[in-house]
């Protein structure tokens, strides 16, 4: 079985195509300062919620809980990503084609929706 191979330098990650070794996608890697502004916002937001009373935070996950079920979200979830899948399903064959280095057969990849999600 072939499989996309991948060169990785200390800036960029290159996924090459095993059929024809030519560079697929490549990556850039973030900056050290991309990074640290990253960590830095996150650790500032969670701060910020620390300073939210409990009494407030379990008010808020309460709202979030009584306004959504889960199941709801979890349906809703697996709907969108079955309409993306759909949206795409001429891209997905073509891109696993050219990553694993064969044909994959589109009829196989993405099942009908079922009845009760129309």
């Amino acid at each position: 079985m072939s499989s996309a191979q991948t060169t990785i330098t200390d800036t960029s990650q290159t996924t090459i195509t095993p059929h024809n070794q030519q560079p697929f996608v490549t990556r850039t890697y973030p900056s050290q300062l991309e990074l640290d502004t990253t960590i830095r916002r996150s650790s500032l937001a969670q701060n910020a919620w620390a300073r939210v009373p409990l009494k407030d935070r379990l008010a808020i996950g309460a709202k979030f809980v009584v306004s959504y079920s889960v199941l709801d979200l979890v349906s809703a979830q697996l709907k969108s990503l079955q309409d993306e899948f759909q949206k795409m399903s001429d891209e997905i064959p073509l891109e696993l084609t050219m990553q694993m280095g064969r044909h994959v057969l589109t009829h196989c990849l993405i099942p009908p929706r079922p009845a009760y999600w129309s």
